[in-house]
Formats: C-alpha cells, structure tokens, sequence
C-alpha cells in the first residue's frame, strides 16, 4: 500500500479518525461497493470517534486498485458529520456518528487527485477523464469528460479550475477552466 494522506483540517468536523495499521484488525463495519471482498489484506482501515451518537469505531474500506496512480486518504467534507476515505482510488462517504450510513461513488475512478475548494465550499474528486464535488449536501456535480486519458490540475482560483486534458483526436494536451458552482467547463480537448 502507497502513502495515505489524513486531510481533516480541511473542514470543520465532528468526528475524529485515524488510520489503523493492522491490516488484520477486528472491524464493527466493512464499506465496499463491487463483488470483491473487502477484508482483504490490501483494505484500508480506519478508526472513528463521533463526537456524538455511536462510540468509537472500526471500519473496513475495500480498495479500487492497487495501481500506483491511485489515491488513498481520509478526508474532512463541507458537511461536519461526514468524511471521506479514498482507498486505492475508491471513495467512500459515511457519517461518523452512523456508519449505516454511507455512499460509494462508481464514478469518478480511480480517483487521482483530491483537492479541496473553499469558496464554494467543495471536495474535488479528480479521475483521468473527470471531475466530480462534494459539497455540503452530498454529491454536487460531476463534469462532463474533460479528457481522453488525464488530467492535470493547474490551477483553482476563485470559483473555477484550470486545468488540462489530453485530447486524443488532436494528440496534444488542450486547456480547460471548469466552474466549480456547476461543473460546467469551457474549452478542453475533443474526446
């Protein structure tokens, strides 16, 4: 397994969480979205503690792939009761204080980057053809393909981001500004 980044200072939380080295660690809860088996040796395991509701916890995350470009990481999202866990380039969003509640995102994948925005308030899922968001309620957008195989992130100011896809058809990178109020972009590759 690859380095696992810990980003909870991105947003205001209700929740602490650390990771738990001990890939054979008894779990209370095992998250995971395809057939395979997510007690593997290869998960990610992570230990919360909810400020309030249910007591501390462990939890099981079945990983996307073990290719290298892959991120891994838990992460603080726009709603304090929620947070995010990237496992080998699957996501995972749950409820601290009720790990019953989760979501598994199919799309994008495998995450390669995640970035965070403040104003609008986002975290930015970035996969090698898309970008989709996180606000505070949930999953906000997902963008239209903005690449035919990778992206770069160049820059986020304001409300948008600067980024480059690479275009297929005219085999060059081609830059892109995406609004990150609706996921909408303008220019970018031919896909």
């Amino acid at each position: 397994m690859t380095a696992v980044d810990l980003h909870l200072n991105w947003f205001p939380h209700l929740y602490d969480a650390s990771l738990i080295s001990r890939a054979n660690a008894r779990v209370d809860y095992t998250f995971g979205i395809t057939s395979r088996e997510a007690d593997s040796p290869d998960s990610l395991v992570v230990e919360v503690t909810p400020a309030t509701g249910v007591r501390r916890w462990l939890g099981r995350f079945e990983v996307g792939t073990p290719a290298a470009t892959a991120t891994w990481g838990v992460f603080s999202l726009p709603d304090p009761a929620r947070f995010l866990v990237v496992a080998g380039g699957q996501a995972y969003s749950v409820v601290a204080s009720d790990p019953d509640d989760w979501d598994g995102f199919r799309k994008p994948f495998p995450i390669t980057h995640v970035l965070r925005a403040s104003d609008p308030a986002l975290v930015l899922l970035v996969d090698f053809t898309n970008i989709a968001a996180i606000g505070p309620g949930g999953l906000a957008w997902s963008s239209e393909r903005l690449s035919s195989d990778g992206i770069v992130v160049k820059a986020l100011f304001g409300r948008s981001l600067v980024g480059v896809g690479w275009s297929a058809p005219d085999e060059r990178d081609v830059e892109f500004e995406l609004d990150l109020t609706t996921g909408k972009h303008r220019g970018g590759p031919r896909t």
